[in-house]
C-alpha cells in the first residue's frame, strides 16, 4: 500500500487534523464549523488513496472522537465512514477499478446475519421513530420514539460488508495497525489536554471530590500499548515501562469510574495469558495486593484523590477511612440491583414481552409527562422508576431481555462467544510474528467489552460497537489461515498453506 503516497497522505490528514484541534482551542464554536471542513478533507484523501480508502475507516475515527463534537458524540463514527466507502468501492467496481470479494468465516457470518436480520425484526414488530424526526412536545397521540439501536445495527452491518468485500493485504493491515498504536496515544493526550479545559483544568481542590474522566483518554492507550508489546517480567525488569505502567494504571484509577479499572485488569490478565507470563502474573499480583492492605493498615491510602479512592472501594480487605466514598459506590450498587429486581418481576409490567422482547420505544405522552413531572419537582432526575420506565437498565443482559427477549440473548450471546473465540485463536496465532503488539493492541478489548456488557451497564449499541473488532478479527483469521499459522477447523484434506505452496511452486519451477 503505500510507500511514500500513503505515507504523504496520511501525514497530511492528521496534520491538518490537528490545525482544526488548535484552532478550536482558541476560537469558540469552531469545531462545529471544522465538521463540513474536516468532510472536505475526508473526502478527498479517499480519492487519493483509491483502492486503500479502506483506511480512513481506521484512521478517522480517532481523529474525530479526539475533537469532542457533541452532534457526533453518540454516532458510530467509524460505521458512517464504513458507508461512505462501501458506496465509493461500489463505484470504482462499477467502472471495473476494483473487484468485490468476500472474506468468508461461515460461522461468524451466518451468526452475524441471523443476529442483525432479528434485530431487524423486533422493529417491524415494535416500530418506532427516530427522536430528530419527531418533536415529543408537539406530536399528538402515542408515537414511539427511540430508535437509535436500529441506527447502530444498520450501520455496523454496513460495517461488516464493507470490511469483507473489500480485499486488503497483509502487509498493509500490520502496517496500519502499528500506526495506529502511535495514534491513539496522541490523540489521547490531545483528548485528555481538551477535556481538562472544558472542565477548567486540574486541580488539587477538585480531586477529594470529582472524578477526572479525562485522564483516562490517554492513560488507557499507554497502559495497553506496554502490556501487549511486553511481558509483565520485561516490563519490571526495565525501569521506565514499569514507571510509565504505574502512571498510566493510575490515571485510569484517576477517572473513578471501577468499570475501567475491570477493564484494565482484563487487558492485564488477557495480555499476560497471550505472553505465556500467567505464572509471573500471580506473583506479581499477591505482592501488589498485599501492598494495598499494608497501605490501608496504616491509613496510608486516605490522601490519594477522589477516583483512585473509589475505584479502591472495590478491593476486597481494603478500607478508605472516608466512609462517603465507600457509601456512594455501594449505594450505585444498590441503586442497579433494585431495578433490576424490578425489570425480572413481570408483576412490574417494565417488561411485557420476555421472549421476543418490547423493542424500543418510548410514548411521546410519557416523554412530555416526565418532564412536566421534574420540571413540578414531582421526582427527582435520577429517580429509578425514570430509568426503568425508559428501560435504561445499566445491565446488558436485562437489556437484552427488555428490548430483544431471551431470543435476543441467546443470539447476542452465541455471537460474542464467536468473536471470542475467533479473537482468541487470532491473538495466539499472531504469538511471536511482526505485528503481534498491535494486533493484541486492537483485539484485546473485546474480552473487557463482553464482560462489560455482562456485569456493569452495557447495551445494545455496545454489541453493535463490537462490530469493528468483530470483523478485523475475521479479517485477520482468514489471512492466518491462508499463510498456514491457523488451521482450518474440519478439514477433510491435508491443508497445504497458500504461503509453503507459493515458497514449494518457486523452488521447483
Amino acid at each position: 500500500m503505500g510507500g511514500n503516497l500513503f505515507k504523504t497522505i496520511v501525514g497530511a490528514v492528521i496534520l491538518a487534523t490537528l490545525a482544526f484541534v488548535t484552532g478550536s482551542l482558541v476560537a469558540d464554536g469552531a469545531k462545529v464549523a471544522m465538521a463540513p471542513i474536516a468532510m472536505i478533507v475526508g473526502l478527498f484523501t479517499m480519492l487519493c488513496l483509491g483502492k486503500n480508502c479502506w483506511v480512513l475507516i481506521y484512521i478517522l475515527p480517532p481523529l474525530i472522537g479526539m475533537l469532542r463534537i457533541s452532534v457526533v458524540a453518540n454516532l458510530p463514527v467509524a460505521y458512517l465512514i464504513a458507508a461512505v466507502v462501501l458506496v465509493y468501492w461500489l463505484l470504482m467496481a462499477t467502472m471495473g477499478y476494483v473487484k468485490i470479494t468476500w472474506t468468508s468465516l461461515p460461522a461468524l457470518d451466518i451468526v452475524t446475519a441471523v443476529f442483525v436480520l432479528y434485530f431487524a425484526l423486533t422493529w417491524t414488530w415494535n416500530p418506532v421513530y427516530l427522536n430528530f424526526l419527531v418533536d415529543e412536545f408537539t406530536t399528538e397521540g402515542e408515537v414511539m420514539l427511540g430508535g437509535k439501536a436500529y441506527v447502530w445495527c444498520a450501520f455496523a452491518a454496513i460495517l461488516y460488508v464493507t470490511m469483507s468485500i473489500i480485499p486488503m493485504e497483509r502487509k498493509a493491515v500490520i502496517k496500519l495497525l502499528k500506526w495506529l498504536v502511535w495514534m491513539s496515544i496522541v490523540m489521547g493526550v490531545l483528548s485528555s489536554v481538551i477535556g481538562l479545559v472544558q472542565e477548567g483544568g486540574y486541580s488539587t481542590e477538585d480531586a477529594e471530590t470529582k472524578r477526572y474522566a479525562p485522564f483516562y483518554a490517554v492513560a488507557d492507550p499507554v497502559y495497553r500499548a506496554l502490556l501487549c508489546h511486553w511481558s509483565i517480567l520485561g516490563i519490571v525488569c526495565a525501569p521506565w515501562k514499569l514507571v510509565l505502567l504505574l502512571i498510566s494504571a493510575f490515571g485510569i484509577a484517576m477517572s473513578g469510574f471501577r468499570s475501567n479499572m475491570m477493564s484494565a485488569a482484563v487487558t492485564l490478565i488477557v495480555s499476560q495469558w497471550f505472553h505465556r507470563r500467567l505464572v509471573i502474573l500471580i506473583f506479581a499480583a499477591l505482592a501488589g495486593y498485599g501492598t494495598l492492605l499494608y497501605l490501608s493498615s496504616e491509613k496510608m491510602l486516605d490522601d490519594l484523590p477522589y477516583g483512585v479512592k473509589r475505584v479502591l472501594t472495590a478491593v476486597p480487605g481494603v478500607e478508605i477511612e472516608d466512609k462517603d466514598i465507600a457509601r456512594s459506590a455501594q449505594v450505585s450498587l444498590d441503586w442497579r440491583y433494585e431495578m433490576w429486581r424490578w425489570a425480572m418481576d413481570p408483576s412490574t409490567g417494565y417488561i411485557r414481552d420476555y421472549v421476543w422482547g418490547d423493542g424500543y420505544g418510548t410514548s411521546t405522552a410519557y416523554f412530555r409527562l416526565e418532564r412536566v413531572n421534574i420540571n413540578r419537582r414531582l421526582v427527582d432526575f435520577g429517580d429509578q422508576r425514570l430509568f426503568a420506565k425508559k428501560g435504561v437498565w445499566h445491565s446488558g443482559w436485562i437489556t437484552a431481555i427488555h428490548r430483544t427477549g431471551y431470543v435476543g440473548l441467546v443470539l447476542s450471546a452465541l455471537w460474542m462467544l464467536l468473536v471470542v473465540w475467533s479473537v482468541t485463536r487470532v491473538c495466539k496465532s499472531f504469538t511471536g510474528l511482526d505485528g503481534c503488539g498491535a494486533v493484541w493492541y486492537a483485539l484485546i478489548p473485546t474480552y473487557a467489552s463482553v464482560i462489560a456488557f455482562y456485569i456493569s451497564a452495557g447495551t445494545m449499541e455496545g454489541v453493535f460497537g463490537m462490530f469493528f473488532t468483530a470483523t478485523l478479527a475475521k479479517i485477520l483469521y482468514v489471512m492466518q489461515v491462508k499463510d498456514g499459522y491457523i488451521s482450518p477447523l474440519f478439514s477433510r484434506k491435508s491443508y497445504q498453506p497458500l504461503l509453503m505452496k507459493e515458497i514449494e511452486d518457486g523452488q521447483t519451477s
